[in-house]
């Protein structure tokens, strides 16, 4: 039983060792209809054969066998090359176990087995039809489909059936085109193709969504004014039925999962606040189930919704404006109308009728003549009349509002809401009148306004808005309005705030400056204010701020002189820059506000006397990096340095020496004439101060060899510019200027110029230099250019126009994958050996439609024919063009990028590596261009085959009886002349053979 035991795991050992050896190749590659090739260890276990199997029953059917030829890499002794060809095996290609023999490379030790199902070749797919969300019948095309035991396809893990298995044991199974029964799913799931190797497996994609109807049902509150959720169900199919891989988009808003109420492969219903859709319009709806959308729209309604309305003049009319949800057309349903419309008009009249006429506003027994709209407010022109709690009506682009409690009533002005910015008073409401005819009542006090200061009342936004300045005594004062025909508003009352405001800014050095202050309460007007200011811009909530602590100037109460009452206190600011948060306090009175320091200003600059490579400029509020900052502590704010930025020439420039009045800098040959811009502490200067540097040339070089079309020069030197400097240049052949229009400013040291002078080869042609049209004798460049390039060829088709008197060309194409090519031009190509043809409709420049019918001209190696070639650098004249070794003769130069020719017919056949490339048939195009010669493998001939049987239905009766009788002609004439001939050269060499006997046997008579 040791025995036993010990043998077996012996010869488990040994089958492992020997497994072990072969399953871990160096390389496999496979190719489709071609080899595969399986690179090994040259010590190791080889394959030399291997039999795909079909199980039947408990037999083994042998249905393919592949054998393997291995040979020692010539390159490299350690490794082993097997290959086995598949040409014309594909077909047979499928089967449920590979099995191996193998032979080792040192001993020679044979082995049978199952191959490793890592070395099973990767499935191709080319494609499929796409599955039903509630499952279907699919079929999948590609290579390599079928191989493992049982059946291995699933998603995940769950079986998906073949439908054609009882054809799998049979030479009949198509394994190229495999029918699925691919169960129920939506969106893009992973099918494995293999159950033991996970990776063999692709994605596949169920149907898209498709809605066939839809219907809403819209819901009010009880007071009919806020929409509540409205529901939407829509009915289809390939909705998918789970919820959590459903999305439903109306317009750009996607519902929320809560928001759905049922999911199902043909019926979606959910909830959705229609308050969000902004433009009264019908809302596309889109499906996305498991990532795949619809490829249809379905549209729903969404009409305007009033949610108020301003009164207008009862004697006059007015604008009315209406605001709610809704109340605007987007964009895109107007655009189309609105853009003809004059760039000169106003807003307001720029409407055009087919636009105004999409809106109808009627308010009780009037209409209401549109102006304009937005999403939440309409405006529109009411005549003058009576009445209260008239109905309103508006319909937008045949969508009419919901039913509404919403009333107008004539005349009535109302306060609704407020606004306080500092002093500014702002109401919001409607029939406020007009600008400084309406009345603004403070504590039942009309308030006097002087004009001249502009301290007015005005009336905005179609009397909807009222704005005014507050006098600065006046705290929690009550407010109304009179209107020019008397109606008085409501009355509000304003909670106002202590409010500060700087009116001058302090210098960077410091300085002592005013501060306004408004609303102060009775009880802290003796109070003497006091500010903490803010170093690093924060609020004190902040308490790592470098702060300080400044008492007002000013110790008593003072008197106002000012307009608007309010009161002017002095402080003395400290050094600083920028803009700071400070926080003031009077009394029990706090509030936050801001002050900015002076903005920086240059007054001049001139180069130093001592040095010409510096440049000194002088001003106010540049800062000092010198200087010991009161604003900042020893261990805070150690960027201060950083606070005055200097830019000049597109560059931030480092300073020699910065004080408030003076900063100093060296010159850089990359600067040029610019303007000198200066950042204290985020504070622009209000003026850039311009400094001019005269340019210094140094010399001019082509960045790169020109094209044929032409290329780019580079001018160099120091302080270059484009405003004091205008090149050009002069090229000699053509004689042609090339002005300073296509010049580009690299920097200060370089200008990158567009010279299009066209030429090619190693032409002498040089580009001399103009500055400001004077020629720079010592700066010019010799001109050298790229080879040409071809990229792919078409030969020419033949264009039957109808109701046109030009005959187009058109091309078909065979594209090149020469890797060496690195530029493209923008042509599309096909592939084609056969004469087809298609019919186009095309408009002309005078709009006459017309039926085009192209009919392709083949070449044929017998016959040539016209080619069209698509390359690069192209020139005229072509000197010559060569296909596969054959002169392509009256070479035309069409463009720099396209060229024709006359293909000459060959004789010969071409075999050779440098004109044909046996891997595709391809034939070696090569163009010479001023001594430059440059090609590539891209052209291809027709088949003979079909010029024979094309020759034949091309030719006509006429024709046909013509070959005929010359046919017949050419046998009666040369038949008997060669008969006779061969007679008389019959009977000349008879009578030779005979001629010596006979004079032979006279000469024995004689002498007997």
């Amino acid at each position: 039983m040791v025995k036993l035991l010990i043998s077996i795991l012996f010869t488990l050992y040994f089958i492992n060792s020997i497994y072990s050896q072969y399953v871990s190749p160096l390389r496999i590659n496979y190719y489709v209809n071609d080899n595969i090739t399986i690179v090994t260890n040259s010590t190791k276990y080889y394959f030399t054969k291997w039999s795909l199997l079909r199980h039947v029953g408990e037999r083994d059917d042998v249905r393919l066998v592949l054998d393997w030829t291995c040979n020692l890499n010539s390159t490299n002794k350690e490794e082993r090359i097997c290959t086995t060809s598949i040409v014309g095996k594909m077909a047979q290609l499928y089967g449920e176990d590979w099995y191996c023999n193998a032979v080792s490379g040192s001993n020679g030790q044979t082995y049978s087995n199952h191959l490793p199902d890592q070395l099973y070749p990767f499935p191709i797919i080319y494609n499929y039809t796409k599955p039903s969300t509630r499952g279907s019948i699919i079929t999948v095309c590609g290579e390599y489909l079928r191989f493992g035991t049982g059946n291995p396809f699933n998603i995940d893990h769950v079986t998906v059936n073949m439908t054609d298995r009882d054809q799998f044991y049979t030479d009949n199974f198509d394994c190229h085109n495999i029918r699925f029964d691919f169960p129920s799913g939506c969106g893009t799931v992973v099918f494995n193709l293999n159950e033991h190797i996970p990776t063999f497996n692709t994605n596949i994609q169920y149907l898209n969504p498709k809605i066939n109807n839809s219907t809403i049902t819209f819901n009010f509150d009880e007071n009919n004014i806020e929409q509540q959720l409205s529901k939407i169900q829509l009915n289809g199919d390939n909705f998918c039925n789970d919820v959590s891989l459903v999305n439903v988009t109306i317009g750009n808003e996607l519902i929320n999962t809560f928001d759905m109420i049922s999911v199902d492969h043909g019926e979606i219903q959910f909830n959705f606040n229609s308050t969000k859709q902004l433009y009264t319009e019908n809302i596309p709806i889109t499906i996305s189930a498991g990532g795949t959308p619809t490829l249809d729209k379905f549209y729903i309604p969404f009409g305007p919704i009033i949610t108020s309305i301003n009164s207008v003049p009862i004697t006059t009319g007015g604008i009315v404006t209406i605001n709610g949800q809704r109340l605007k057309l987007p964009s895109s349903s107007s655009s189309s109308s609105s853009s003809s419309s004059s760039s000169s008009s106003s807003s307001s009249k720029s409407l055009t009728i087919d636009e105004s006429n999409k809106y109808k506003i009627k308010i009780g027994n009037q209409d209401c003549k549109y102006i304009k709209s937005t999403i939440n407010e309409l405006i529109c022109n009411l005549p003058n009349g009576t009445g209260e709690n008239l109905p309103i009506s508006i319909i937008i682009n045949g969508i009419s509002n919901s039913k509404s409690s919403i009333t107008f009533t004539y005349g009535i002005p109302i306060i609704e809401s407020y606004k306080i910015n500092g002093n500014i008073i702002r109401l919001f409401g409607s029939s406020f009148g007009e600008t400084n005819k309406t009345s603004v009542l403070i504590n039942g006090v009309i308030l006097k306004t002087p004009l001249d200061l502009g301290n007015i009342v005005q009336v905005l936004n179609n009397e909807t808005i009222l704005t005014f300045k507050l006098p600065g005594n006046n705290v929690n004062a009550n407010i109304s309005i009179k209107t020019p025909n008397s109606k008085q508003s409501n009355v509000i009352q304003l909670e106002t705030k202590l409010f500060v405001q700087s009116i001058s800014s302090p210098k960077t050095i410091g300085s002592i400056n005013p501060l306004q202050f408004y609303f102060i309460n009775s009880t802290n007007e003796n109070s003497i204010p006091q500010i903490t200011i803010y170093n690093n811009n924060n609020n004190n909530n902040n308490k790592n701020s470098s702060i300080i602590t400044i008492e007002s100037n000013t110790k008593s109460k003072p008197n106002s002189t000012s307009f608007d009452d309010s009161l002017s206190y002095q402080f003395q600011f400290p050094r600083g820059c920028g803009k700071k948060v400070i926080q003031v306090e009077v009394g029990n009175q706090i509030v936050n506000s801001s002050f900015s320091y002076s903005p920086p200003i240059t007054m001049y600059c001139n180069r130093s006397e001592v040095d010409s490579m510096v440049m000194n400029c002088f001003g106010d509020n540049f800062g000092d990096i010198g200087s010991s900052d009161q604003m900042k502590n020893n261990d805070e704010d150690d960027d201060y340095e950083d606070n005055t930025i200097i830019t000049f020439s597109n560059q931030i420039i480092s300073t020699i020496s910065l004080n408030d009045t003076m900063f100093s800098f060296k010159l850089k040959e990359s600067f040029y004439k610019s303007n000198l811009h200066i950042k204290v502490c985020g504070i622009d200067s209000l003026t850039d101060y311009e400094i001019k540097l005269d340019s210094l040339l140094k010399s001019i070089t082509m960045l790169d060899k020109f094209n044929t079309s032409g290329g780019y020069i580079l001018i160099n030197g120091d302080y270059l510019s484009l405003d004091n400097i205008i090149p050009s240049f002069k090229c000699s052949a053509d004689n042609n200027t090339y002005s300073s229009n296509d010049c580009k400013l690299i920097n200060g040291t370089e200008i990158k110029c567009l010279v299009s002078s066209a030429g090619c080869g190693s032409s002498n042609k040089t580009c001399s230099l103009y500055l400001n049209g004077i020629e720079q004798i010592d700066k010019k460049v010799q001109i050298f250019y790229h080879s040409p390039f071809v990229l792919n060829f078409t030969t020419t088709t033949t264009t039957i126009k109808t109701n046109t008197t030009s005959t187009d060309t058109t091309t078909t194409s065979i594209n090149n994958n020469n890797d060496d090519i690195k530029e493209t031009i923008s042509q599309k190509t096909t592939t084609s050996t056969t004469t087809t043809t298609t019919t186009t409709m095309e408009t002309n420049k005078n709009n006459i439609m017309s039926s085009t019918t192209f009919k392709r001209i083949p070449i044929y190696k017998s016959k040539g024919g016209q080619v069209l070639i698509y390359g690069g650098n192209f020139y005229d004249p072509i000197e010559s063009v060569t296909i596969g070794g054959i002169k392509c003769i009256n070479p035309i130069f069409i463009d720099y990028e396209k060229l024709s020719c006359n293909l000459l017919p060959s004789t010969t056949t071409i075999t050779t590596a440098a004109s044909s490339s046996s891997l595709d048939n391809l034939f070696y195009v090569n163009v010479t261009v001023g001594g430059q010669s440059g090609g590539g493998f891209i052209f291809k001939y027709d088949n003979e085959e079909t010029n024979e049987n094309e020759n034949i239905n091309n030719s006509d009766g006429g024709d046909d009886n013509d070959h005929k009788r010359l046919r017949w002609l050419v046998p009666a004439i040369i038949i008997p002349i060669v008969f006779v001939i061969g007679g008389l050269s019959v009977l000349a060499f008879i009578f030779k053979k005979k001629l010596p006997c006979f004079s032979k046997n006279s000469n024995d008579l004689k002498n007997k």
